[in-house]
């Protein structure tokens, strides 16, 4: 009897100390998790500020840049989620081509409004802020968790060769036009638009033979674990995911439609530059859900 009595105590004594920290854990698994879906109440602002008599245009723009931000992010949950569906090749150009709709809609909504500054500058801004800031950030949150990071040399290098021809490309024309301008002869403005026209088509085929290199020629260089990817396929269906693709990118170019709308009222009220624009705010905002994204996979 007293061996029974001494099994029952150490049985209620271990199940309470079971249920003791599985409440705590509970409790702090309440506690939501920082996420940029928070931002999406700036969407809905943004839509009433839009159609509110008398709003300011300046609110207007900051609540349209803080929506395109979690919008962009569910364009590219999408576009992993469709592109696990869809095999290698093709899901490989999803990721390429939706990656960066957000910056593509908001610079087609600012070429067909003249804002041609604003959209050179968003270039500009997108180059720096991929190559120092995130790159940057990356490397540090992920060489404060993990003493060594490794990383895939074979799409180091085709990155560091395509952004080198990007540069180059944007360099040529600045560099004609001092020179041409300085020679007797002078330049012609058509003679400028043809040869920046020719880089803009090199570059474009050069985009596809990257993505000929890392899609199917050398597919094999950028394959991963795949277990991540099986996971994250697993938990939307394919029309789930066209459905969401179309609805955020119609979003994305909503709020790109009102953001670009108010670029000038927020020059002259705060007293900015196109430049600033371009570079700080449509630069950041167009890629901020792709900077968070490598930032967390750097810290996995």
């Amino acid at each position: 009897m007293s061996e029974t009595k001494e099994a029952e105590k150490f049985v209620t004594t271990s199940r309470r100390r079971q249920h003791g920290p599985s409440r705590t854990g509970v409790r702090r698994a309440c506690y939501p998790k920082p996420s940029l879906d928070w931002l999406l109440i700036f969407v809905l602002l943004a839509i009433l500020l839009r159609f509110w008599p008398g709003s300011s245009p300046t609110a207007l723009f900051l609540c349209s840049a803080l929506g395109i931000i979690p919008v962009a992010g569910w364009i590219g949950r999408a576009t992993e989620a469709l592109a696990t569906r869809v095999g290698d090749g093709l899901g490989g150009l999803l990721n390429a081509t939706f990656g960066n709709a957000a910056e593509l809609i908001i610079a087609g909504i600012a070429l067909s409004k003249g804002l041609t500054s604003v959209v050179k500058a968003s270039i500009t801004g997108s180059i720096i802020g991929n190559v120092l800031l995130v790159l940057g950030l990356s490397i540090l949150f992920g060489g404060v968790k993990y003493k060594e990071q490794r990383f895939n040399r074979t799409a180091a290098r085709t990155s560091v060769v395509s952004l080198s021809l990007a540069a180059i490309g944007l360099i040529i024309p600045t560099v004609f036009h001092l020179a041409a301008h300085s020679s007797p002869a002078g330049w012609s403005p058509l003679m400028e638009q043809k040869l920046s026209l020719g880089i803009a088509v090199v570059l474009f085929l050069t985009y596809f033979c990257v993505l000929g290199f890392s899609l199917r020629t050398h597919k094999h260089f950028y394959q991963g674990d795949g277990e991540d990817v099986e996971e994250s396929g697993r938990q939307w269906s394919r029309g789930k995911a066209v459905a969401i693709l179309l609805i955020a990118t119609a979003f994305v170019a909503l709020l790109s439609e009102f953001l670009v709308g108010t670029i000038e009222d927020v020059r002259h009220s705060l007293g900015v530059t196109e430049v600033f624009v371009g570079v700080i705010v449509v630069a950041i905002v167009g890629n901020a859900a792709e900077h968070s994204t490598a930032i967390l996979m750097a810290m996995c």
